[in-house]
Formats: structure tokens, sequence, C-alpha cells
């Protein structure tokens, strides 16, 4: 399972696990399982991440820039561009191509 790295978002922002979790309308032992890669998020829940302002670097730990050579704002996609991409993500942590 992906490990997606929430750590530098939470800092960022100044919010622990509690916190995220009530924004995200999920449970604080969720959010530990994510930090843990015990559990990977719906792409819901990584669309909300990204509209908080989220990166996919900082979840994903790549880089992702639009053909502008900018950082890509995923929360500006449709649901089906956006789930696109971050199952591209999950398949290039996971050791698979994406698709």
């Amino acid at each position: 399972m992906a490990k997606i790295d929430l750590s530098g978002f939470m800092h960022r922002r100044k919010m622990g696990q509690v916190k995220l979790a009530k924004e995200l309308g999920i449970t604080q032992q969720t959010i530990s399982m994510y930090c843990n890669g015990k559990a990977t998020p719906s792409y819901a829940t990584i669309k909300k991440l990204l509209q908080m302002g989220a990166t996919v670097e900082e979840l994903f730990g790549i880089p992702y820039t639009g053909q502008s050579g900018q950082p890509l704002n995923l929360a500006s996609l449709s649901d089906a561009e956006a789930s696109a991409i971050v199952r591209q993500g999950l398949g290039f942590l996971c050791g698979r191509s994406g698709g």
C-alpha cells in the first residue's frame, strides 16, 4: 500500500491529526492509518486535501507540473482528471504503471 505523507501539509497548516480528520470528515485513527501506510485515502479524500491546499509533491513525494513547468493546481481539475492523476501517482508509489 502506498504511504501518503501528510506531515508536511499538517505542519504547514499548523494542524494535527485530530483537526485534519475533523476537516476531512473522517476519524483521527484513519489519518493515523494513512500516515503509517496501513490505508490509502480515497480519491475523494485526496481531492479534499488538494482543495485544502496540499500539493501532489507533499502527498506523494513526487513533483507534478503542468505543461508550463509550473506546479499544477489539481483542485481546479474535474473529478475524472484529478482521479486519473492520483491513480498514476499511487501506481508510481506502488511500483505499478498508472492507468
